[in-house]
This record gives C-alpha cells, structure tokens and sequence, in this order.
C-alpha cells in the first residue's frame, strides 16, 4: 500500500504540474530514500549509510525548483550501492534460516 501511494502522489505531481503550465504555481514532487531523521533511528537494522543526509535533501529540491523539475528522486550511489549489499545480506540470511528450519 505504501509504494502505490507513493506511486499515485507521484503521478498526480506530474499532472497537476502539467495542467498548471502557464500559471504561478509550481509542483514538486520530492521523492527521497531513508532521510537522516529520528524515525529511521528507531528502526533496528537499517545502515545508517543508506540515510540520505537532511542538507543534501534540501540541496537537491532547491536546485531541482530552480530548474523547474517536477519529479526529483534523492539518492546517492553510495547509498544505492550500500542498499543493494544490504538486501543481499539479509537475503543470505534468510535462506540460510529456511535451510536451518527445514531440517
């Protein structure tokens, strides 16, 4: 449900964006990862180097405004990069516990 939702605010930026050309009003849909912030720090597990940095956040919506750019995605390959060995990890170890319950 929360990637449709994320999903669906996305799309309709883009639409409202488009159906407001030629007006004063400009859209932005601002699509981060995990943000540097006290809800990621209560959530065990999650590496700290996947956290997109609150100044980087901001840095990349002004510049993304000035250019008029609808739909900006935050993210670092870095982080991406740490985000992918972070699944693989945990998938490892989930397949390793499947093989340990099954016999």
């Amino acid at each position: 449900m929360y990637s449709a939702t994320k999903a669906f605010l996305r799309t309709f930026s883009e639409s409202l964006a488009m159906d407001l050309q030629g007006t004063h009003v400009r859209v932005q849909a601002l699509c981060p990862g995990a943000v540097d912030t006290e809800i990621w720090k209560t959530r065990p597990g999650f590496p700290e180097e996947m956290w997109v940095p609150k100044d980087q956040l901001v840095a990349a919506s002004l510049d993304a405004f000035k250019k008029k750019a609808v739909t900006i995605v935050v993210s670092d390959t870095t982080i991406m990069e740490t985000a992918k060995a972070f699944l693989k990890d945990t998938l490892r170890d989930l397949e390793k516990q499947a093989r340990k319950d099954k016999v």
